[in-house]
């Protein structure tokens, strides 16, 4: 729909417990973060991307970097994510928000590209929308109507764990909303595998892929190639 804003909201914060400041490791002088961020601007479809940060001194440092990038941000609650995505939604008077979380520096831009189209034309029927279990964990995105959220967000009251993970709710709720969930194809399918940045072996891992895709001329390599190299290299 040409009237409604989609806007890609990914949240960041630099207080992880099992691995502070996981944002600002580098690869090749590039922070994680900033790895994301240029992803995000390959999306196609969507109207703006925000960073949703805390308000925590700790996190100037997630601004300043938006700022560099041209990339805006908005600061909110530490613990409550999901009303953090929420209140950023509104200030930004984003209709649907695609959500990244901050820990999936290297998301398959494909992906989320074909989830967003495939959510667009059918905000009639679906209300969200992610690919099905079975992609490796950290490539992909989730799609939904901020209206949705909202609704979800008033029944979540004192539940921890639900104001933790911003769609658990709607999830766990799927009689309520409208969900839809996308197969990927079998080439894809390795759901043991998890590339997202938690702790300092995942750096690691995920510096290697960069390093050696990146000698490869692959600045933008895709989750396909991923599980390529995984395979060939052990």
């Amino acid at each position: 729909k040409k009237n409604k804003k989609i806007g890609i909201i990914i949240e960041a914060r630099s207080t992880s417990k099992r691995l502070p400041n996981k944002h600002f490791y580098k690869v090749k002088k590039k922070t994680m973060l900033e790895y994301l961020l240029d992803r995000a601007k390959k999306i196609k479809n969507v109207n703006c991307i925000i960073v949703a940060t805390t308000k925590n001194k700790s996190d100037d440092k997630i601004c300043n970097l938006s700022k560099k990038k041209n990339i805006n941000f908005y600061r909110g609650s530490e613990h409550n994510v999901t009303e953090r995505v929420l209140k950023c939604a509104k200030k930004f008077k984003v209709d649907y928000i695609c959500e990244i979380t901050g820990d999936c520096p290297i998301f398959d831009i494909e992906l989320v590209d074909q989830l967003i189209s495939t959510f667009i034309t059918n905000t009639k029927i679906i209300d969200y929308a992610s690919h099905s279990r079975g992609l490796p964990n950290g490539m992909d995105c989730q799609i939904f109507k901020t209206e949705i959220l909202e609704k979800s967000f008033k029944e979540i009251k004192n539940n921890q764990e639900e104001q933790e993970h911003v769609t658990l709710n709607m999830r766990r709720n799927s009689k309520k909303y409208k969900m839809f969930y996308l197969t990927p194809s079998k080439k894809y399918y390795w759901p043991k595998l998890g590339i997202t940045l938690d702790e300092i072996r995942d750096y690691n891992l995920l510096k290697k892929i960069i390093l050696y895709l990146l000698n490869k001329n692959k600045k933008y390599f895709n989750c396909l190639d991923v599980i390529e190299l995984l395979k060939k290299k052990k």
